[in-house]
């Protein structure tokens, strides 16, 4: 049972993680043709500045769920490097729970986010807003349970964490 949640939760980063490098192209793409537009045909394309601000949103939030799996984010380690093994899985399990909590305001505040935008449309993006802050929940849910697992995981001293992750 372990082995197959660790392929879907490993196969749901690494699908998260094409879907960044992808974002990061297109970001590139969007703002390439900005300056191309501004510069060489003297012409705005404000659909190109909308989409580059979505394409960035996107990428910040989905590279951070990515990171929870893998343990990826910055942390203090001065005073968990010194305590024995037990001390550590029990400092490293709360920080997990802290993140779980976190991500569940989030994905709460993410929904009421949504809701309140949908009626809105970018200027030059015939898209409800809603439909691109939908990010925000759908981020926060997969964050919530990455490190819910990662806090069961430490709890029961099934490993350290994630299957990537070290120490």
């Amino acid at each position: 049972m372990r082995i197959i949640i660790d392929r879907i939760l490993s196969g749901l980063e690494k699908t998260m993680q094409t879907l960044t490098a992808v974002l990061i192209g297109l970001l590139t793409l969007f703002v390439s043709w900005e300056a191309f537009a501004r510069f060489v045909l003297h012409s705005g394309q404000f659909w190109s500045q909308e989409a580059s601000l979505i394409a960035m949103s996107w990428i910040g939030l989905i590279g951070a769920a990515g990171a929870v799996w893998f343990g990826g984010h910055i942390s203090l380690t001065l005073i968990v490097d010194r305590l024995p093994a037990l001390g550590k899985r029990i400092l490293r399990a709360f920080s997990d729970l802290v993140v779980a909590a976190f991500s569940f305001v989030l994905f709460l505040t993410g929904l009421t986010l949504v809701d309140a935008t949908m009626d809105g449309t970018w200027s030059s993006i015939p898209i409800p807003i809603g439909y691109t802050n939908m990010i925000v929940p759908v981020t926060a849910a997969v964050m919530c349970l990455f490190s819910t697992v990662r806090f069961l995981r430490r709890i029961l001293g099934l490993d350290d964490a994630s299957a990537g992750e070290e120490g």
